[in-house]
């Protein structure tokens, strides 16, 4: 599952979690073909706003969502997608594809959209990176997240510093030997500077074998 608050952090605005009877209304009918990374970031934060430092972007409660699509006549320009937001003079779209699209408020015609995104998870992992006609390359992406792993008391460093590197290996490429001599000499490893996508890939890898690796700092 990704984590909203590495991608919408100190600068994000979140409004309180979308309750469980109004999502369940919803899902039947705005957000019936909604995908499922936006249905549980209206349960982590149900829209809110904020300045990315490229653009002002606010994304609408959920509750609010029919509302909005009723007022500005989404379906009558879109059949295939809702409104979710906008950016001051566009609207966020999310399709029935999934991607994630701009169009101007005042000019709705299929040749002004522009899409972000091909799907909504990816328009998290770019949300900071979105500026007005699309969305800057990925090297834009923050690497400020730091993972660490404690010696445990049980069990030889020897042994921690094996399974630590079985789910390091695969995702950045860090030997059991720089381990060991990090877990030796601190009782400690630290993987800095790690965007979010590969931060939680590691902590994913982590977890499948049972190793307990903390964040130390969220973008």
């Amino acid at each position: 599952m990704i984590r909203f608050e590495w991608y919408f952090s100190e600068w994000w605005h979140k409004s309180e979690s979308i309750q469980a009877e109004q999502l369940a209304r919803l899902k039947k009918g705005i957000l019936r073909q909604a995908p499922e990374t936006y249905l549980k970031f209206l349960e982590w934060g149900n829209g809110g706003e904020g300045f990315s430092g490229k653009l002002y972007l606010t994304l609408w409660k959920g509750e609010d969502l029919e509302e909005f699509n009723q007022l500005y006549h989404v379906r009558e320009y879109f059949p295939n997608a809702f409104a979710i937001g906008d950016d001051g003079p566009n609207l966020i779209l999310l399709g029935s594809d999934d991607g994630v699209y701009v169009a101007p408020y005042g000019d709705m015609r299929d040749a002004s959209v522009v899409k972000l995104t091909e799907d909504f998870e990816s328009f998290v992992l770019r949300v900071k990176s979105i500026e007005p006609g699309g969305v800057t390359p990925s090297k834009d992406i923050a690497r400020d997240i730091i993972l660490c792993y404690y010696v445990k008391n049980s069990g030889s460093v020897l042994k921690q510093a094996l399974q630590l590197s079985r789910a390091l290996e695969s995702t950045v490429g860090i030997s059991s030997r720089e381990i060991l001599a990090s877990l030796k000499r601190s009782g400690e490893f630290r993987i800095e500077r790690l965007d979010p996508c590969k931060a939680e890939r590691v902590l994913q890898a982590a977890s499948r074998i049972g190793i307990s690796i903390e964040v130390l700092k969220p973008e």
